[in-house]
Order: structure tokens, then C-alpha cells, then sequence
């Protein structure tokens, strides 16, 4: 709780790192002050989508686990300044990967200078997908 009262104060935040099942992902990102904020690490993507507008400017992102589904539709809308990209778990959650180039190539990561995947748990077309 005073985690929560604090970081609204903290408005020359440049970096934040938050790899913890305490708290919700979304219970921090709510309060969390965004917009000097270039490096962020998180949980998921999965709580992302309701807490940051799209003009995010994180340049460097670490996720502890997200789908690919993820990956490719949310994280260059969320974050499009993105350069830095380190995904420790990419796992399957029972879906299939549509190459559906309206919805991947509506967000790309034109500035993404590195990518480091711990784990993909998919098989390799799947990787040229999100590659491409």
C-alpha cells in the first residue's frame, strides 16, 4: 500500500523494475508516473493493455512471460518506441498463430535494436512470424 502512495510522487522516474507476484501488475501500473519512464520491467503484457496510453516512451522492456499472440498484436501498439526487448518466456496458451498481416503489420518494432527470448515455447514458423 505505501508502494502505491509513493510512486505517483517519484514524476523524474526513469526506470522501474517490479518482477514480483505481491502485487498485480496493474495495481502498480496504475499509479506508476509513465512519461520519463524508458526502462520497465513487468510480469505480463496481460495487464498493459488497460494501464498505458499508447504513446508510451519505453525504450527498454523486460516481460517474466507473455504468449507470442501477445508479442505480435499489443506490445508495439503499447510501447513504439521500443529498442530494448527481453522476453524470458514466450509460452504457448492454447492458440493458434494466425499470419493475419492486417493485424501483425499494423504495429511494428521499426526501432527494435535487440530482442533477447529466454524460452520460446513454439515451434519455428511461429518464430519467423514474429520475426518478420
Amino acid at each position: 500500500q505505501n508502494l502505491k502512495i509513493t510512486l505517483p510522487q517519484l514524476s523524474e522516474l526513469i526506470s522501474f523494475h517490479m518482477i514480483c507476484h505481491t502485487f498485480e501488475d496493474n495495481e502498480i501500473l496504475d499509479v506508476l508516473p509513465m512519461f520519463n519512464l524508458r526502462t520497465l520491467s513487468i510480469l505480463s503484457l496481460n495487464s498493459v493493455q488497460t494501464c498505458i496510453n499508447n504513446t508510451s516512451n519505453i525504450i527498454n522492456l523486460t516481460i517474466h512471460t507473455c504468449s507470442l499472440e501477445h508479442l505480435l498484436y499489443y506490445l508495439f501498439k503499447y510501447f513504439p518506441m521500443l529498442k530494448y526487448l527481453n522476453v524470458e518466456c514466450i509460452s504457448r496458451y492454447n492458440h493458434s498463430i494466425k499470419d493475419d498481416n492486417s493485424l501483425i503489420n499494423k504495429y511494428n518494432g521499426i526501432h527494435l535494436k535487440q530482442l533477447i527470448i529466454g524460452l520460446f515455447k513454439y515451434n519455428f514458423e511461429d518464430f519467423e512470424i514474429l520475426v518478420k
